[in-house]
């Protein structure tokens, strides 16, 4: 192994500028051997740009989707409505799919399944003299907050407010334009009786 330059250091320079002859004689060195340092030029830019890299990356705002859980909606037990609630029977549409199906001559036919029949359900309902227009108003504010109810707030049962019913109760099986018990409960507009009180 070729021995190195020598090295420049401060506890070799004296008082008197003892050691500084070095500094020429390095400068000399590294002329002839000029491959040694310049390798360090190369490394050290590697190195700056890697850690400059990775504190960019740090930066950067996460572009990926957050997860969002949707909350379950909970059923309202049987024990929750009163023994003098109101209750009517509604026929639910069928719930269907259209499907597309190939024929024998290579063209796509749609097909409508049936997916649920269509049935009588009864369910238990807000009373008569519970629909009242302060009543009415409240539904159709909770059903605009979310998204369901376009109209202006009349306080009157109408067609886009059955409508918004129908849109709030189906995802959760009831297809009805009818507003249920259940559902003004999740909405807040019926307290929720509680069991020993």
């Amino acid at each position: 192994m070729e021995p190195g330059p020598p090295r420049f250091r401060p506890e070799n320079a004296g008082i008197g500028g003892e050691g500084l002859e070095q500094i020429p004689k390095q400068c000399a060195e590294s002329a002839r051997h000029p491959m040694r340092y310049a390798m360090t030029r190369p490394v050290l830019r590697f190195l700056a740009l890697t850690c400059l890299a990775t504190l960019v990356a740090g930066c950067q705002p996460n572009t990926s989707e957050p997860q969002v859980d949707r909350a379950e909606l909970v059923e309202v037990p049987l024990a929750t409505i009163p023994a003098d609630a109101c209750w009517t029977r509604d026929r639910v549409p069928a719930q269907t799919q259209l499907v597309y199906e190939t024929d024998a001559s290579g063209a796509r036919v749609p097909r409508e399944v049936e997916l649920h029949p269509a049935e009588d359900r009864m369910f238990a309902v807000p009373c008569a003299e519970q629909m009242t227009g302060d009543f009415l108003a409240s539904l159709q504010r909770a059903l605009a907050v979310r998204g369901l109810h376009a109209g202006a707030i009349t306080g009157v049962w109408d067609s886009e407010t059955a409508e918004a019913v129908r849109r709030y109760q189906a995802p959760q099986g009831l297809d009805s334009a009818v507003l249920s018990l259940q559902a003004a409960q999740q909405l807040g507009l019926i307290a929720v009786p509680r069991d020993g009180f």
